[in-house]
């Protein structure tokens, strides 16, 4: 009895850790969290990926570009030289650019707040949405650049599903994210993605 309440346990762990589609998207439950992210990735190649998810602006779930798979030695070198832009488009609606801030293992790049809102309120009923992202890393042959379109469905139930398990914030974290936010507090706009233009400024004295 006990062997098969224990095998019983596994296998409702098991099956809760597992990737669950729900239309277009997939949501995945591990140790940190959860993650809903669209099934088809943007780009992928020497270990470093981009994806459409959806995380948590203020209370407002929107779309935000995610690039993982970079080193710390890379971010710290893109943070000085490198460049990460992107954008996303729901059908009738303007394109939104999106602010890239560096995170662990790569950039998160969200809608600033005053686009918030008419994201979280676009996403649930769009079929569609046109994604744009253009990453260039210092001292790498990674320059990946291109526009996709990728269909959208059963995004309400992906969202509820979202809401109950937990949704990132949008918000990087870690080392990164904290430096993001420290310029960001001392009046830099954009946060780390600044750091370039300070770098080349100070030198140029």
């Amino acid at each position: 009895m006990r062997r098969l309440a224990g095998l019983l346990l596994i296998l409702i762990a098991t099956s809760a850790a597992a990737p669950e589609p729900i239309g277009s998207w997939v949501l995945a439950c591990g140790d940190g969290g959860c993650v809903l992210r669209h099934k088809d990735r943007l780009f992928a190649g020497a270990g470093v990926s981009a994806d459409l998810e959806v995380r948590d602006a203020g209370k407002a779930l929107v779309p935000v570009v995610v690039v993982d798979g970079l080193s710390h030695e890379m971010l710290l070198a893109s943070s000085m030289a490198g460049k990460a832009e992107a954008s996303v488009q729901l059908p009738g609606a303007a394109r939104v650019e999106l602010a890239c801030a560096i995170g662990d293992g790569g950039y998160v790049c969200a809608p600033a707040d005053d686009a918030v809102a008419a994201l979280a309120a676009g996403l649930p009923a769009a079929r569609s949405i046109a994604v744009r992202v253009s990453l260039s890393v210092s001292g790498t042959n990674l320059h990946p650049t291109g526009e996709r379109t990728l269909d959208l469905a059963k995004t309400p139930e992906a969202l509820a599903r979202l809401r109950v398990a937990g949704a990132p914030p949008a918000q990087p974290s870690g080392w990164a994210g904290l430096l993001d936010r420290g310029m960001k507090a001392a009046g830099y706009k954009n946060g780390a993605a600044d750091l370039p233009g300070l770098v080349t400024r100070y030198l140029g004295r």
